[in-house]
């Protein structure tokens, strides 16, 4: 490989895609029209950088890939590391250039295990790392960093995700290059986008979770985990046995209860509440209030007049655990969208509280609502 090969990495549907690029060894030598005219052969590539992996048979398992660059160019004229070249095929009033480019595929499934090998190129004085490279492999870098020191927890969809990632940072900090590479398409288009932010969502989200998967798989963590799996309660224990697999299983519940249920986080000492009053007179109409419970103590309630004046027994303020949970209960079940903080009662007919109760109690318990109910 020329001492002047630059390398660059970018992410093409479900791989990390490895391309090159060197300066041309004589001014004669030239690409073929609408090709990338540095680009260094995938090939030669994959003998070089993987010489020395034996998991890949030493570049013999690494398949190759094709993508799309969209390059900046300026009145036909494209400037990068390996040098400057005049894009006969293009306008002068282009502004970008979409370039059929081939390089290396590394899937979601292999790339936990070349984090070691990239940081050996990143050493190695004679492997040229463009910034796009360097960024992905930091980038890889602080994703195994925060799985290995615990930065995750499972989701009520029974996958993993991170905690605490600071994502829109992350995709901010990312070269262009390193999100100006897409799919081979039959029709190449000056239109068609690179990394999106929900590209790069997804992506980080597919990437922790298999990683930790494959961590689950290792002899010394395997028996962690059943062990977990043997605590938690039959409601998600579905859901939290398909955590292992390839499989998976939505436990159909509040992100906070699955949370709670899962031994992740503490419960509080309280729980949102609902009380039905009934009416005074046959005129009447029946009432719904918002209330908080005590947890242990289910008959200690107390109302939202109580709650605004900051009377009730717990050092926490209830208040933000009721507004979210409302929140949830107001998408869930249309009849209770008038429900606030600001506005804690509705009045209901006897049809509409014989509906409710009848067939949204279980949808009501679900989002985290202890419901009391006159005698």
């Amino acid at each position: 490989m020329n001492s002047n090969c630059i390398i660059h990495g970018s992410w093409i549907e479900q791989s990390f895609f490895i391309w090159g690029e060197c300066s041309p060894t004589s001014r004669f030598e030239q690409k073929g029209n609408f090709q990338y005219p540095f680009l260094y052969s995938p090939f030669e590539l994959k003998l070089r950088l993987f010489r020395k992996d034996p998991i890949s048979f030493y570049g013999t398992f690494i398949e190759e890939g094709r993508g799309v660059l969209k390059a900046p160019i300026k009145e036909r004229r494209y400037q990068s590391f390996a040098g400057e070249a005049t894009i006969y095929q293009a306008t002068t009033a282009m502004k970008e250039y979409p370039f059929p480019i081939e390089g290396l595929c590394l899937s979601i499934e292999s790339l936990l295990s070349y984090i070691s090998l990239f940081k050996c190129w990143h050493d190695d004085d004679a492997i040229i790392l463009a910034p796009d490279f360097k960024c992905w492999f930091e980038l890889f870098t602080f994703v195994k960093k925060m799985i290995q020191q615990g930065y995750f927890e499972p989701t009520t969809e029974g996958t993993w995700q991170l905690t605490q990632f600071p994502l829109t940072k992350w995709y901010n900090s990312l070269p262009k290059a390193a999100k100006a590479v897409y799919p081979v398409r039959s029709h190449i288009s000056i239109n068609d986008e690179g990394m999106t932010l929900a590209n790069f969502e997804a992506m980080i989200q597919k990437l922790t979770d298999h990683w930790i998967r494959s961590i689950i798989q290792k002899k010394d963590i395997t028996p962690l985990f059943h062990h977990w799996l043997a605590t938690v309660d039959d409601p998600i224990k579905q859901t939290v046995k398909t955590l292992q697999t390839d499989k998976k299983h939505s436990a159909k519940m509040p992100v906070q209860e699955f949370n709670i249920t899962a031994g992740i986080t503490a419960s509080k000492p309280f729980r949102s509440g609902l009380v039905l009053e009934e009416p005074k007179t046959e005129d009447e109409a029946w009432t719904i209030s918002l209330c908080m419970v005590d947890r242990k103590h289910t008959n200690r309630v107390i109302k939202m007049e109580q709650l605004q004046l900051g009377e009730h027994p717990w050092h926490e303020n209830p208040i933000a655990q009721l507004k979210e949970d409302v929140q949830n209960l107001r998408e869930q079940i249309p009849l209770l969208k008038p429900l606030r903080i600001s506005s804690p009662s509705l009045s209901l007919t006897s049809e509409e509280t014989f509906d409710l109760f009848m067939n949204e109690d279980e949808v009501m318990r679900k989002l985290g609502f202890h419901l009391i109910i006159p005698k």
